[in-house]
């Protein structure tokens, strides 16, 4: 059910799926270090893929603005893209720049021998966590694709 759940989101391609399904064969196999590693190689690309088409869009809609992602970034709070704007995940500005480095963090931190451990139900909260992440990413990026 994970699975099919994470990869039913109709624009993942099939590097995003490779990194997901060897996450959750990491997982089943009790390398919970490992599956950690590959979910965020695939937030990783994930955010590859996105840093991209966003350059795309600003190079099609706001060309003074694509060299300068910070700048490019403020800007779509302006009302002219309020499709955008309502894509915004309901947790606060704080509480997401916490969850996303402690997620960089404790993933460059198994990454590197680091005697780190990670239980089975700790592992399975990053990897849930990630189902939602990966669709509100998707939503952004299928945006920018739209409107490239």
């Amino acid at each position: 059910a994970y699975l099919q759940k994470v990869i039913s989101v109709a624009s993942i391609d099939e590097w995003e799926k490779f990194y997901i399904v060897e996450s959750l064969k990491c997982y089943n196999a009790d390398a919970f270090e490992s599956a950690l590693i590959m979910i965020g190689l695939a937030g990783e690309y994930l955010a590859t893929k996105l840093i991209e088409q966003m350059d795309c869009f600003l190079a099609k809609k706001e060309p003074t603005l694509q060299g300068t992602y910070a700048n490019a970034l403020q800007a779509t709070n302006q009302p002219k893209y309020l499709a955008l704007k309502n894509l915004s995940p309901s947790l606060d500005v704080a509480a997401k720049a916490v969850y996303a480095t402690y997620l960089r963090l404790t993933r460059n931190e198994l990454a590197h021998p680091s005697g780190l451990k990670v239980d089975r139900l700790e592992c399975l909260t990053y990897m849930t966590s990630y189902v939602k992440y990966c669709e509100t990413q998707h939503k952004y990026l299928d945006f920018y694709i739209a409107n490239s």
